[in-house]
């Protein structure tokens, strides 16, 4: 998380980012944002795919009005800082008032969760309506971190 994201833009897009993520939290134009990242493209001439990151304390209702631009809505279910933290459980109902949001709509946009995902709550995750997983200190500190992908990749529900 970054203050003031629209400064770095160009420097994210120059570096190839295909995709880049914004918190809600850190851009008070936050549409505005959104719009002029689809505007660029990448050095592989490859339109930006954007997203829009809530932390917890966040209502999902911030989206409301930008959902239909973005191609990824981020719910991080820790406070951003630092990894390891427990995985907020209340965070389950934001994960599926989002996903409701975009069925409602008929948009393709992904659901991704950030922060205390694990073996133990990534099915309940899924469930709730995520369809990417962003899983650090679950495999980092695995003792076998292939394995550990290849788990939670396989996971069944």
């Amino acid at each position: 998380m970054i203050k003031s994201p629209g400064d770095h833009i160009e420097s994210f897009i120059n570096a190839g980012a295909d995709i880049i993520t914004i918190h809600a939290e850190a851009e008070i134009h936050l549409e505005r944002l959104v719009r002029k990242i689809k505007s660029y493209k990448n050095n592989t001439k490859k339109i930006i795919q954007v997203g829009a990151s809530i932390v917890p304390s966040t209502s999902p209702s911030v989206l409301e009005y930008i959902i239909d631009e973005l191609d990824i809505v981020l719910i991080m279910t820790v406070n951003p800082g630092f990894g390891g933290q427990e995985f907020i459980h209340s965070q389950l109902s934001k994960i599926s008032t989002v996903r409701k949001m975009i069925q409602d709509r008929n948009l393709k946009t992904q659901v991704s969760v950030d922060g205390g995902v694990n073996f133990s709550n990534a099915a309940d995750i899924i469930k709730a309506g995520a369809n990417i997983l962003v899983a650090g200190s679950a495999i980092f500190k695995a003792e076998d971190m292939k394995k550990a992908v290849n788990d939670l990749k396989n996971l069944s529900l």
